[in-house]
């Protein structure tokens, strides 16, 4: 009993628990502004201009890692004030004023302006000398999603976030104390790679995918081409073996860290569709690679995906708008089979939402063939019978017509592509003017077109009779339209554009499914329904889309209340053996 009192008076003293903290805080803040004030001044601008002269990777590496140490000491000192501030509430001289706090952080700002340099010479010299500098090209555009998003995306904000801890529990044993400052990166550390291997169970297929493999090495391969696109990412990952060596160091500096949580949210067109095409190359491909993370990173890239890979892509860009696929593909064909893969896993385009059932509907089946509308104007009036009184006291009849216009897109190699013309110039009520390519000629189907004609009578009765004559032409500049919506304003070399002309009666929606019955029949199916099954049918034998028990589409990825469980399998981490969850969850892979 004595024994216990003495020992917990020895526990007491410099103010117990938190000021045995304040002592490991300020032991360890003294170390760090020691080695800041070893370090020789040398002015920003003058560093900077002679990093970029520097040619001798001996030489990059030793200042490399020398300005790191002192980045090391500037952050321990300038953590160690703001915990000092921010958790004892006091104003001790031990710390330095607030302006010698400010003094770090502009040291310490300077200083991440030098070591960016030097990490970006750095990382060409290592490149350069695998000649592999065309990882760093720059001549790619910037395909990050935020600044081409179109209104009628569905696009979700990014998940990528760190992950929320628990509070540590207190078991009332006296422990080591340590430094607040390394408690809570330790904690911060924790949190951000969890948080990266949930993002990563986020993407994953569901475990009875034929791709789950496929999908895995397409997110390595992804994660691989972000930490290159990095100087201080690839510094530091080059280390390591494989993408899962770099993610389960748990020693990983925070800067990295959060770096990478950075490049990873900001999803890239280029660089998504360059990893799945790294890793659905054959085996015996002879292209030009680098291999980094143990993925092999080509230099070009293929012509086409199979259908089942769009499944990858659309993990990353789950919306039928185009707004994405179009940025970074430019074959029509690409561009319509992503629409496609869309639909048949029920993913909708907001835009369809504005229009009523079937209207909708219409839409739907002309998308899944592969014909896209650019937009659609019901217009005004469409027929009309006027009677005019002219100025001596007699009248005249005027009939008045207006045709509604389609203007879409369609692939020169989809399939419907020569029917459905074939059937739109068959049509007696049905006028179609396509252009194949952007600077082919226009051809007509009659060779006149109009948009409104209108005909004269003395009476009512003899207006049947009389001749029409030709109010208005459509004009030819309206098919750039179905080009800019299709490709984003790029020409497409692989496009048939057309404008179809209802010259019937009817209203808007009939007009546009006569274009929709036109495909249905073309399959030989009578509703979207069936165009649904006719499709799934077809790809389901082909081995490019998989059922799941229920006999519905398997989902693109894994369900959300089931990706804690994806991230412990890929962790290779053991549930208590009462968890039945993880026990069927493990045997559903294949």
């Amino acid at each position: 009993m004595e024994f216990a009192v003495v020992k917990e008076l020895n526990w007491m003293k410099g103010g117990g628990v938190h000021g045995i903290q304040r002592n490991v805080l300020f032991r360890n803040y003294k170390a760090y502004k020691a080695a800041v004030d070893s370090f020789p001044e040398e002015k920003a601008e003058q560093s900077i201009k002679n990093v970029k002269t520097l040619s001798s990777l001996e030489r990059v590496r030793a200042s490399y890692d020398i300005l790191k140490t002192k980045r090391r000491s500037l952050q321990g000192c300038i953590k160690a004030k703001e915990c000092f501030f921010t958790r004892f509430y006091g104003n001790d001289m031990d710390f330095g004023t607030r302006m010698y706090g400010r003094l770090l952080q502009r040291k310490s700002d300077e200083l991440d302006t030098v070591i960016a340099a030097i990490e970006e010479r750095y990382q060409e010299l290592l490149l350069s000398a695998e000649g592999a500098l065309w990882v760093l090209d720059g001549n790619q555009p910037s395909g990050v999603v935020s600044q081409f998003f179109e209104a009628c995306c569905e696009y979700p904000e990014s998940t990528l976030e760190e992950a929320r801890l628990p509070a540590p529990k207190d078991k009332g044993e006296h422990k080591a104390i340590v430094d607040p400052v390394e408690e809570g990166m330790k904690r911060k550390r924790y949190a951000m790679i969890i948080g990266i291997w949930d993002y990563i169970a986020s993407l994953c297929t569901p475990p009875e995918s034929l791709f789950f493999r496929e999908r895995l090495n397409i997110i390595h391969a992804h994660i691989a081409r972000c930490i290159c696109s990095d100087a201080t990412l690839f510094l530091t990952a080059r280390k390591y073996k494989t993408v899962e060596d770099f993610l389960r160091d748990l020693n990983l500096d925070v800067l990295v860290l959060e770096k990478l949580i950075k490049v990873l949210s900001q999803h890239n067109v280029h660089c998504i569709r360059a990893a799945i095409d790294d890793i659905l190359r054959p085996e015996d491909d002879t292209g030009e690679y680098f291999t980094f993370l143990g993925m092999k990173l080509h230099r070009h890239l293929g012509e086409t995906f199979p259908f089942h890979a769009w499944g990858h892509w659309a993990v990353f860009f789950p919306s039928p708008c185009l707004c994405a696929v179009k940025k970074s593909f430019s074959k029509a064909r690409q561009i319509s089979l992503s629409s496609k893969y869309m639909q048949l896993h029920g993913i909708r385009c907001r835009r369809l939402s504005q229009y009523h059932e079937k209207l909708h509907k219409s839409i739907s089946i002309l998308d899944l063939c592969g014909i896209h509308v650019a937009y659609l104007d019901p217009g005004g009036l469409r027929h009309s019978i006027e009677k005019v009184t002219e100025s001596d006291g007699r009248c005249h009849w005027i009939e008045t017509q207006h045709t509604i216009a389609f203007h879409g897109s369609i692939a020169f190699d989809e399939p419907l592509a020569g029917p459905f013309v074939a059937a739109c110039t068959r049509r007696p009520d049905f006028m179609i003017r396509i252009r194949r390519g952007p600077n082919d000629e226009v051809a007509n189907f009659p060779e006149v077109l109009w948009s409104c004609r209108f005909r004269h009578a003395r009476t009512f009765g003899e207006l049947d009779q009389a001749f029409w004559k030709i109010g208005a032409v459509p004009k030819s500049e309206q098919l750039s339209d179905c080009q800019r919506y299709l490709s984003n304003g790029m020409p497409l070399k692989d496009c048939l554009e057309f404008e179809a002309f209802d010259t019937s009666d009817c209203d808007f929606d009939h007009a546009l499914f006569k274009l929709a019955k036109i495909c249905l029949d073309i399959h030989g199916v009578k509703d979207l329904d069936g165009l649904y099954k006719r499709f799934i049918s077809s790809y389901v034998k082909e081995g490019e889309l998989q059922l799941d028990d229920k006999g519905e589409v398997l989902a693109i990825n894994c369900l959300p209340e089931e990706a804690w469980l994806m991230r412990m399998y890929l962790l290779g981490a053991e549930l208590p053996a009462f968890s039945s969850d993880h026990i069927s969850f493990s045997n559903r892979f294949l």
